[in-house]
């Protein structure tokens, strides 16, 4: 958001969109994967990994007092890496734990910020957003096998520029990504609430070259979702510097940045509650995207609609606990 700081009330509402949703894969649709913070308010309140799975609602991590946020399903549904702290005041690591919530095992453990995960399409590798061994000079985009062992740095920010929210596409060919400029005000280390931020969407072959930005560069412009056919990529993008009437909004466009399209429309903020979609993550068919809803009178609820911004239906129904961060896995 570069020379713009949001009112208050419009970053208590963006508080979590530097977060990204999960990776989607070809396949059949199964369940939806989320954060559920069941007690909202000024703190990072109880924040677990959910899923809804025909209209029933599960809990799938147990991290209290710490906190759960980012979710990726395995390619294969049968597990989800997620990102946690089991201690309030600590870092994030990645876990992994089945479907079904059970048998969670930390992959990284080493007091350093490590989040964001994302499985690569074989199952065999997940990408992350690290600090590395030094912070600032080794942040970026790292990767690791499945079992957290051979870390391998991706891309190399400079600047300090952050790289963050990877997301393999379906091929295996490149990660995309979101580089958010020195200019983002962070509190602390802990990055997920981010003020005064520019950011755009790159891509980078998975061998580290080609690093390519698609997007220009602009408030909130982040969470990148490959389609499960390679073809496009979905994003939110909010607020144009230095206009009024600002507002997030879920986008798609084609896999070389060309062909954007906004698919959603929230009402311009002139002052109140702040309205808004974002965070998209394809349906494993192709065929639809659920995104997190910001409403003016109930806490943040995860949507689905058609792939072409029609046919919008709610998939959470508790007005009292906020949701976010979907990822949709296969059966």
């Amino acid at each position: 958001m570069k020379k713009l700081l949001l009112p208050a009330v419009v970053l208590a509402a963006l508080s979590a969109l530097v977060l990204s949703a999960g990776a989607t894969y070809p396949g059949v649709n199964g369940a939806i994967s989320y954060s559920k913070n069941f007690e909202p308010g000024p703190e990072m309140g109880v924040h677990e990994i959910f899923k809804s799975d025909g209209g029933v609602e599960t809990q799938l991590s147990d991290t209290f007092p710490g906190f759960a946020i980012n979710s990726d399903w395995s390619p294969d549904g049968d597990r989800i890496v997620f990102d946690a702290v089991d201690d309030p005041d600590a870092l994030p690591d990645v876990w992994v734990m089945n479907a079904d919530g059970s048998d969670p095992v930390r992959l990284t453990d080493n007091e350093i910020w490590d989040a964001f995960p994302s499985w690569s399409p074989d199952g065999r590798r997940i990408a992350m957003d690290s600090d590395g061994p030094n912070f600032p000079e080794t942040q970026g985009v790292w990767t690791m096998a499945a079992d957290g062992t051979d870390l391998q740095r991706l891309t190399v920010p400079t600047g300090g520029d952050i790289d963050s929210e990877p997301m393999y596409s379906p091929d295996g060919r490149w990660v995309a990504f979101t580089r958010f400029s020195s200019t983002c005000k962070f509190p602390n280390r802990n990055r997920f609430v981010a003020a005064a931020c520019t950011s755009a969407i790159h891509v980078i072959r998975a061998d580290g070259t080609g690093l390519r930005r698609l997007t220009s560069w602009g408030n909130s412009v982040a969470s990148p979702d490959w389609s499960p056919d390679g073809r496009k990529i979905a994003y939110h993008r909010c607020c144009d510097s230095g206009k009024q009437g600002q507002k997030l909004d879920v986008y798609v466009m084609n896999a070389d940045g060309s062909g954007d399209r906004r698919l959603t429309k929230s009402p311009p903020w002139t002052g109140g509650a702040f309205v808004a979609s974002g965070n998209p993550v394809w349906s494993p068919d192709g065929k639809k995207i659920a995104f997190t809803h910001w409403f003016a009178d109930q806490e943040s609820q995860i949507m689905v609609m058609d792939a072409d911004g029609s046919n919008t239906q709610s998939i959470t129904n508790d007005p009292d606990a906020s949701h976010n961060e979907p990822d949709w896995g296969s059966k």
